[in-house]
Formats: structure tokens, C-alpha cells, sequence
């Protein structure tokens, strides 16, 4: 999973994002290398408003969202919708319904979501990178400074970034330090000052640097919109 900025008229509602979610990728999105892709049958729809009391979001889709099979586009699946959810300050938590009926197991896969789903329900099966940037979304908009979150399960908890102009140039990089080492998976931020003359598509790449060979292992790649 990764988060691609989407721009709305007014400050976003949960219903907003999860409509943005389920309307699938822009072709910028599709086609850049490496390309985003979606496990979300696009003829997912939303069903009425979404209910948030106490941190715990409760969603009601249509049932085309359980179609098809293979369990890690199922969890891919949940894990786009609960890490969308989850991006809301009020929302810790997200339950699934179907057509208005509660969801315990989802899928021909009997994936148990039973207790709701958080952040943490998917950090075992794959489904996260082993360096996450939150903040900021792929096609984001970003003038200097950048402040950077996420989270990472790095080797001695080091985190290398960098960042580069349109022209694949390093503008500036430096390394963090998460608050946890691997194999635990801990918080990071940092920020990053640049200089640009002109708005140009710029790229930060965050990784772990290989106590091997020094090569760069977990690379991850953000696509920003650098304003000057």
C-alpha cells in the first residue's frame, strides 16, 4: 500500500475518500515506473454515509468488493481501504459491511475480520513495504521544507532518503533514525530542505542501505510536484 494525493473543493470527509479510493487511478498514476495498480474491483460502489463514533469507522460496500480470489488481493484489498480510512485523525479502526450486512469473514479466503481492522492488522502479511512514507502522497504538492512520516522495520533502524529534480539530479539526502529497529517496526520522520527554480515533478526515495554490499534494499519512490 501507498497513499496518492487527491484534491477535493472543500476539506475531504471519510465519504470523500473512500468515493476517491473506489474511482481507481489517474492514467499519470498507471503508467509511471513503477506503476501504482489497484485490487479493488472497480465496480465497488459505497453504500450510504459512513459511520464514525469512539475512533472505529463502519463502511457499508457493495458486494462486488469481495469478488475474485487469491488472499493477498483480498488483504491488499482491505489494506487500501483501511489505510485510506485510517488517514483521518478520527479513525482508528475500520468495520466492513456488504450491502448493509456485517462482515466477520471476508471472502472465499475466510480472512477474519472479526475485531475491525487497523494499521497493525497488516503489517504481517506482506502488504506493507518495509519503508512506508505517509506524508507526503505520491502527486503531492510540496514546497520546502518537506516534513516526511512514516514507518519502517530497518536493520538497526537506520532510514537513508533522498531527493531528486525532473532530471533525475540529487538535490539533496541525508539518513534518520526510526524509533524502533527491525525486526520491530518503528515511526521516522524528517524534514527536507530543496531548491528549485521552476515547478518540475521531483522524486524522494527512502531505503535501508545494505550492511552487505551498501546497495540500496526496500528502496521506495514518491513522486512529489516540487514548487518553488
Amino acid at each position: 500500500v501507498a497513499p496518492l494525493a487527491r484534491y477535493t473543493a472543500a476539506p475531504a470527509t471519510p465519504e470523500d475518500a473512500v468515493d476517491l479510493l473506489l474511482a481507481g487511478l489517474t492514467a499519470a498514476e498507471a503508467s509511471q515506473i513503477p506503476a501504482f495498480g489497484s485490487e479493488i474491483p472497480p465496480s465497488t460502489t459505497r453504500n450510504g454515509a459512513i459511520d464514525v463514533a469512539a475512533g472505529v469507522a463502519t463502511v457499508d460496500l457493495s458486494e462486488a468488493f469481495d469478488d475474485g480470489g487469491g488472499s493477498a488481493t483480498m488483504f491488499a484489498r482491505l489494506g487500501q481501504l483501511t489505510f485510506t480510512l485510517a488517514a483521518f485523525p478520527t479513525i482508528d479502526t475500520v468495520m466492513l459491511e456488504l450491502d448493509g450486512v456485517p462482515v466477520t469473514s471476508f471472502s472465499g479466503e475466510g480472512i477474519d475480520i472479526s475485531g475491525g481492522m487497523d494499521r497493525d492488522y497488516f503489517l504481517g502479511p506482506g502488504i506493507v513495504s518495509e519503508n512506508l512514507v505517509d506524508t507526503p502522497a505520491s502527486w503531492q504538492y510540496v514546497t520546502s521544507p518537506i516534513q516526511v512520516v512514516g514507518i519502517a522495520r530497518a536493520f538497526e533502524a537506520n532510514v537513508q532518503w533522498a531527493l531528486f529534480d525532473n532530471d533525475g539530479l540529487q538535490l539533496v539526502s541525508g539518513f534518520t533514525t526510526a524509533s524502533t529497529a527491525g525486526p520491530d517496526w518503528g515511526d521516522f520522520s524528517f524534514t527536507v530542505t530543496y531548491t528549485v527554480d521552476e515547478p518540475q515533478v521531483g522524486t524522494l526515495q527512502v531505503w535501508e542501505e545494505s550492511a552487505q554490499d551498501g546497495s540500496k534494499v526496500h528502496l521506495r519512490e514518491t513522486v512529489l510536484w516540487l514548487i518553488p
